[in-house]
């Protein structure tokens, strides 16, 4: 038996409502804004159903009042009614305010004396401990409603998968722009070779393999990348002992366009070949037409863990 709920929560305006609606794509029984003393009649009613059937629940919890009595609800809950999991979705200050004025909503805190800023900063203060206390947090701030699905897709794949639940995400970006900030790891490849300077290739990305054989032209420079994502690789496990379920790697240089494109794609094969499932975000690369949908994508593992890796892990 199968049973999961998924609580899907944070920050006004960060995208609750639309990863409710991409979690009901892959097969989740959604219901939004169910207040917290509900909670435990509505599970109990969810134990009640047949012992055998593979339920997926996901609800979603708003206001900072309920929030606060989240702790309590989960508490209360039936012992091994469900295997609950916190998704908290965040978004950076200046997104925020573009997606209320382009909305023309309301933020839930705005009052006499406290505009849009100002309730932003109070909500974020007031849900730091429930971002804390969270299994997963996703930044939507550069994420579209498609790459948003894919995230979710993602560590979705990764729990279901027996032997190996960690996911790793990882994205290319451009310095220029700002770098992630849900980024555990940083890593700048910014002393690699740089084809932007061949003009046959400046508006080409580090997808295509005449760009890549330029980034990783330097033999001593290749060596180095390929025992940093060595060590990288060699780390996972222990993220794996300490309960982590998902890292996320942040890939920059100049741009965005070629060299961190092309280490993204080098880490993610090789992540992949170690039987991790890899969601992948070429965040600020300009592609052409018929690479577009190489933007967003996850990758399934190609080999399964041993036994013993996977205890390790898990």
């Amino acid at each position: 038996m199968s049973r999961e709920l998924w609580i899907v929560t944070g920050l006004s305006g960060a995208g609750k409502s639309l990863a409710l609606k991409s979690l009901e794509d892959l097969g989740f029984w959604c219901v939004d804004n169910l207040p917290c003393a509900l909670m435990k009649p509505y599970i109990e009613l969810e134990v009640q159903k047949e012992k055998g059937l593979c339920s997926r629940r996901a609800l979603g919890l708003r206001g900072i009042e309920q929030l606060q009595e989240l702790e309590d609800s989960l508490r209360e809950l039936p012992d091994e009614s469900f295997t609950t999991r916190l998704l908290f979705l965040e978004c950076d200050e200046a997104t925020l305010v573009k997606r209320y004025s382009e909305s023309r909503r309301r933020h839930p805190l705005i009052s006499e004396g406290r505009g849009l800023l100002k309730a932003l900063r109070e909500e974020r203060e007031a849900l730091q401990a429930l971002r804390e206390r969270a299994d997963y947090v996703i930044d939507t701030s550069a994420l579209s409603p498609h790459s948003l699905m894919v995230r979710l897709e993602s560590i979705q794949a990764a729990l279901s998968g027996k032997s190996q639940p960690m996911l790793v995400h990882v994205q290319s970006f451009g310095f220029k722009n700002g770098s992630p900030s849900d980024a555990e790891w940083l890593w700048d490849m910014r002393f690699l070779p740089n084809p932007y300077y061949d003009v046959s290739l400046r508006a080409r990305s580090g997808l295509e393999p005449e760009v890549r054989s330029v980034v990783f032209s330097e033999p001593k420079l290749s060596e180095w990348v390929h025992t940093q994502v060595q060590h990288f690789l060699e780390i996972l496990p222990v993220y794996g002992t300490q309960g982590r379920r998902q890292v996320n790697l942040g890939i920059g240089c100049t741009g965005g366009q070629h060299r961190s494109v092309a280490m993204v794609e080098m880490l993610a094969q090789r992540c992949q070949e170690e039987g991790y499932v890899v969601s992948i975000l070429h965040r600020d690369a300009k592609l052409r037409p018929e690479l577009e949908g190489e933007r967003f994508r996850m990758l399934e593992p190609q080999v399964a863990r041993t036994e013993e890796a996977a205890a390790v892990v898990g």
